[in-house]
């Protein structure tokens, strides 16, 4: 193997292993982004199953719980 082949061949390794690293992040932001969704989406439920005094604790009017109720779990 000569140097400029060898080179190739750094070269190769180097963009696979920058290729593994953007896909490890790529799953990770997957993961974040799913658990933030479901997250969400448990916190509306509950949300829309407060009693009325219960929210007027959390000083949430009617209206408020459920315009945010609502919402998708995709959206903040």
């Amino acid at each position: 193997m000569n140097y400029t082949s060898h080179l190739g061949a750094i070269t190769i390794a180097q963009e696979e292993c920058s290729a593994r690293k953007e896909n490890s992040l790529n799953r990770k932001a997957l993961r974040s982004m799913l658990k933030l969704w479901r997250e969400r989406r448990v916190e509306r439920l509950a949300l829309k199953n407060l009693s009325p005094r219960l929210l007027k604790d959390v000083g949430l009017s009617e209206e408020a719980r459920t315009l945010e109720a609502r919402k998708p779990f995709w959206k903040a």
